[in-house]
């Protein structure tokens, strides 16, 4: 069973606090900074571990920039690697064909982690291949220059 973490950033101090305690009701939240508790609203801050680590053994969060490597064709031996940097991002369900088809019916969901590529946005990679030898290189809300620096050199190319 997958152990369930979540972590909130804190704007003011600029880092991440340890969720201690959610209420749902009130769309509430208790975090620790630097020992202090802290109060917070239930938001786009609200981050949640994966059940994965990284390379370097620090646990994966939705949220955190990844960097892995990505192969044009998998099954050849002419197989060529690139780095490929993306977003960790939690969906609620998809299709259970395995297609990525977002589907809105609660009996055909599957909920699930996705690596969404930052230099190809239509691209999302569901599998495990994105988390296997992934390194984490920052995150959405202290590392935003390397979502825009993606999507730069993607449209240079």
């Amino acid at each position: 069973m997958q152990e369930h973490k979540f972590k909130y950033y804190d704007i003011l101090h600029q880092r991440f606090g340890v969720v201690k305690s959610i209420d749902f009701e009130t769309e509430t939240l208790v975090y620790r900074i630097d020992g202090n508790l802290c109060k917070g609203k239930i938001n786009e801050y609200l981050v949640k571990f994966i059940g994965l680590q990284d390379i370097t053994g620090e646990e994966i969060y939705s949220g955190h920039i990844v960097e892995h490597p990505a192969y044009d064709k998998p099954y050849s031996v002419k197989r060529k690697m690139k780095m490929v940097k993306g977003v960790v991002e939690w969906h609620s369900g998809k299709s259970v064909s395995g297609k990525g088809h977002k589907n809105p019916s609660s009996f055909n969901t599957e909920p699930s982690f996705e690596v969404r590529d930052i230099a190809n946005s239509n691209y999302n990679c569901g599998d495990w291949s994105s988390f296997h030898n992934c390194k984490i290189v920052g995150n959405i809300f202290q590392n935003p220059e390397l979502i825009e620096l993606g999507r730069v050199a993607s449209t240079a190319k």
